[in-house]
C-alpha cells in the first residue's frame, strides 16, 4: 500500500507504544481516515498529552509506526490534536462504538473517564509487519575455506490471515560476495536458506546483513550476519 506523506512529516518517539492492547480498526469516515482502538494506561495518555501537537493540518508520523505489542501491523499515524487527545473524534460520530453498550459514543467523544480502558488514535493506512527468526545470524569457520553448514531464516506475517508476497537480498560489508540466499522470494509462512562462502577470505571477523522486503509497503527487516 503506497501511503502519501508530508514533507513535513513528524518524528515519532523511538520505543513508545501508545496501547497496551488493540481491538479493533473503525472507519473509514468521510474523509477516508480510520482509527485504532485499544487499551492504554495512565503513564502512556501522560506521554501522549506531551507530544508535540500537530503543526499543519493532518500531519502524520515519518514512516510506519507500532501503535501496540499485540496488533501484528504497522500504521500510517496522524500527529494526535488536542482535541483527539481529550477523546473528540468528533469525525468518527456513528462509528466509534462504545463496547460497554454496543452503541456509539455520543458525538464521536470518548469520556475523560474511560480513556485508560479505551482510547484511539487516527491512521490514513495500515500494513501487516514482518515477523523473522532468529533476529541474527552467526557462522563460524575457523578454517578458512571449510565452509560452515546454512541457516535458516523463518519469514511469517504477524497478522493473522493477511499473507506477504517478499523478497530476500544479501549484502557484505567487505570481503566481496560471500553471502548467498535461496530462495530469494516466496510468501509467508515462509523461509531461507543462508549461506556463506569463506574461500579466499583472509583471517579475521566479516559482517553482512539479509534484507527481507515486501510488495505491499510493510516495513523491511534487516537481519545481521556475521562470519567469524
Amino acid at each position: 500500500m503506497t501511503t502519501p506523506q508530508s514533507s513535513a512529516c513528524a518524528t515519532f518517539p523511538a520505543g513508545f507504544v501508545p496501547f497496551t492492547s488493540t481491538f479493533e480498526v473503525v472507519g473509514p469516515n468521510a474523509a477516508g481516515d480510520f482509527l485504532v482502538t485499544g487499551s492504554t494506561n495512565a503513564a502512556n495518555l501522560a506521554a501522549i498529552s506531551n507530544l508535540p501537537l500537530p503543526v499543519a493540518a493532518n500531519q502524520q508520523y515519518c514512516g510506519f509506526v507500532n501503535l501496540a505489542p499485540d496488533w501484528g501491523y504497522a500504521a500510517t499515524a496522524y500527529v494526535p490534536t488536542a482535541a483527539e487527545r481529550g477523546g473528540n473524534f468528533s469525525a468518527f460520530a456513528g462509528l466509534l462504538i462504545d463496547p460497554l453498550s454496543s452503541q456509539p459514543f455520543p458525538g464521536g467523544i470518548i469520556p475523560v473517564i474511560r480513556q485508560s480502558s479505551f482510547f484511539a488514535w487516527r491512521i490514513y493506512a495500515w500494513v501487516p509487519n514482518l515477523e523473522t527468526s532468529p533476529s541474527s545470524l552467526t557462522f563460524s569457520s575457523q578454517v578458512r575455506g571449510v565452509v560452515p553448514p546454512s541457516q535458516a531464516i523463518s519469514i511469517s506475517s504477524a497478522a493473522s490471515g493477511a499473507a506477504l508476497s517478499y523478497t530476500v537480498a544479501a549484502s557484505t560489508a567487505s570481503g566481496g560476495t560471500w553471502i548467498s540466499v535461496s530462495p530469494q522470494s516466496g510468501s509467508t509462512p515462509g523461509s531461507t536458506m543462508v549461506s556463506v562462502n569463506p574461500a579466499g577470505l583472509a583471517t579475521g571477523n566479516y559482517s553482512g546483513t539479509v534484507l527481507i522486503s515486501t510488495t505491499n509497503g510493510s516495513p523491511p527487516v534487516t537481519i545481521p550476519v556475521s562470519l567469524v
